[in-house]
């Protein structure tokens, strides 16, 4: 096993030693020369968007060669000759992906060379609490529970609930992990503060949890994943705890195993919550409420999501509960939204995105406004961009 840590990838000391055996650690490969990694010039090289893919060890010998480099002002600068990539794994299976951005870093370029050198010999993993950055390689990373396995061939997701930008998930490793391999300590503890650090890892311990209870029902697997769920409610509970949105989707998890009591129990916690939250918004003035759009975007939409999910599944006691709360904030949300778009419509050039977030969420308001019959107020038409 070796353990890469990628923020050191732009040093060039470490990318030698990668190249030296470690204990049982045999060395990785990559055709990167010393030279390449350990010029200024490298620490950023730019990417010509084609529609040409290239074979990874050939688009990047091509970013190595000196002679392709243009000098401008005395400096040098290097570029990917194109963003489609391939890497030959065996030969059945190849990894096909693009990167996104005009840029990468010397980081990047290293992590993408010792993949195209090491992954047919070699398994890849990546872990992180949060996988910020994928590297183009999302479809094919297979969820272990905070690791992520390099696979040959892309991952399908297999449930529709928890949205992942993690190509699947292995069940049966990521189970073992959650529930037998990882230690939850303390969270469970009242009068403890956590800081928005800690906060984002409980969610995120939370979110794994929620992925493979879901995996598990879409696999038939229920008693798995009522055992996950009930470890996460053990280990990080509501009552300490608040993480309203992905409560959400554990308590659709719980009504989906028949749970009905604590499927109720946990989405009351999550109405609660955005009740709380959308009184505070629409208490605030519209210069505060611009401030605060996105949270208040996030919490109807979902709000909405979540009635016509719960609907779906037939689980009406949820069905209920949300619909039932969510009438009160519907007008005058709408009319906030109203207000908004008005406000953004006098200078198009620049809310051009915000206007067509307002102007969906408006559409999907009247949508289930009309579906359940609920009155709106009457307002004129958005202005025109």
């Amino acid at each position: 096993v070796r353990v890469i840590n990628l923020q050191f990838l732009n040093n060039a000391d470490y990318i030698s030693k990668l190249k030296q055996k470690v204990h049982t650690s045999l060395p990785l490969n990559y055709i990167a020369k010393e030279s390449v990694y350990s010029s200024p010039n490298r620490e950023i090289s730019f990417i010509n968007p084609s529609n040409n893919k290239m074979e990874m060890n050939a688009a990047l010998k091509g970013l190595y060669n000196n002679s392709n480099a243009i000098t401008l002002n005395k400096t040098k600068f290097y570029a990917l000759s194109t963003n489609k990539l391939f890497i030959n794994v065996d030969s059945v299976n190849v990894i096909d992906f693009s990167i996104e951005g005009s840029e990468i870093t010397k980081s990047t370029m290293m992590l993408y060379d010792i993949i195209a050198n090491n992954f047919a010999n070699r398994p890849i993993y990546f872990s992180s609490y949060s996988l910020e950055d994928t590297f183009g390689l999302e479809e094919y990373l297979s969820n272990e529970g905070f690791v992520y396995r390099l696979k040959k061939e892309k991952q399908i997701p297999n449930n529709t609930i928890v949205d992942s930008k993690i190509g699947g998930v292995n069940s049966k490793r990521m189970y073992e992990n959650l529930m037998h391999n990882y230690e939850w300590k303390n969270f469970d503890k009242k009068g403890i503060y956590y800081d928005e650090l800690h906060r984002s890892i409980i969610e995120q311990y939370a979110s794994q949890a929620s992925l493979l209870a879901h995996t598990f029902i879409a696999e038939g697997e229920a008693q798995k994943s009522l055992a996950t769920l009930n470890l996460c409610l053990e280990k990080l509970p509501a009552k300490i705890h608040s993480y309203p949105f992905i409560m959400s989707e554990l308590s659709l998890a719980y009504g989906q195993l028949g749970e009905e009591e604590k499927s109720v129990s946990l989405m009351s916690e999550v109405v609660h919550n955005f009740s709380k939250n959308m009184d505070y918004f629409l208490s605030l003035s519209p210069q505060e409420q611009s401030q605060r759009r996105l949270d208040a975007q996030r919490i109807m939409f979902t709000w909405i999501n979540l009635c016509e999910i719960s609907e779906q599944m037939q689980l009406e006691s949820l069905r209920v509960l949300l619909a039932n709360k969510l009438f009160n904030y519907l007008s005058p949300y709408y009319l906030t939204l109203f207000d908004q778009l008005n406000n953004y419509s006098k200078e198009p050039q620049y809310y051009s995105e915000e206007i067509q977030k307002a102007t969906d969420l408006i559409e999907t308001i009247k949508t289930f406004a009309s579906k359940y019959e609920e009155p709106l107020p009457e307002k004129p038409q958005p202005v025109n961009s």
